[in-house]
């Protein structure tokens, strides 16, 4: 599968999920829609991760956005944006009570992602990934923090109107 190619999927996938996610007001109310959305989420995020990579060099990278200062070129920003957009439904599809547990379980997943990479050498595992993982899940969370926020606000409009 080519670069392009998987970054084609990851956004399918990201946007899927993401509308799923974007409704999770909605699907809250069934647990079961929600744990599903989940576990498709967790599957894209390891698919493009760990299971449609060839093992290749076991490496790290502990340099803190280096990725950033790389910006301008294209396959670097891409990579940065497949990252943002893999986690932002499964942050979204996390958020419970508060704001730092659905992030830390997301620190904790992305972790658990970059060492598996490095174990089995199926990618490499960066510092950046993590952050950048870690970023998406935080937007995820504010997305569903806005749409229950908009619910509510639907709600309260229509008993009142």
């Amino acid at each position: 599968m080519t670069a392009a190619e998987t970054i084609k999927l990851t956004t399918l996938l990201a946007l899927i999920v993401g509308l799923g996610g974007a409704l999770s007001p909605v699907i809250f109310r069934k647990p079961i829609y929600r744990r599903l959305l989940l576990g498709v989420s967790l599957g894209g995020i390891l698919y493009f991760t760990v299971f449609a990579k060839s093992p290749d060099v076991r490496a790290f990278n502990i340099m803190p956005l280096w990725s950033y200062a790389k910006w301008s070129v294209i396959e670097v920003r891409h990579e940065i944006m497949q990252n943002i957009l893999l986690f932002l439904p499964y942050g979204s599809l996390l958020k419970a009570n508060g704001f730092k547990r659905p992030i830390l379980i997301a620190a904790l997943t992305s972790l658990a992602v970059e060492l598996i990479q490095y174990i089995t050498a199926l990618g490499l595992c960066e510092l950046d990934d993590l952050i950048n993982n870690t970023l998406g899940a935080a937007l995820g969370v504010l997305v569903f923090t806005l749409g229950m926020k908009a619910a509510a606000r639907l709600r309260k409009e229509k008993k009142s109107g």
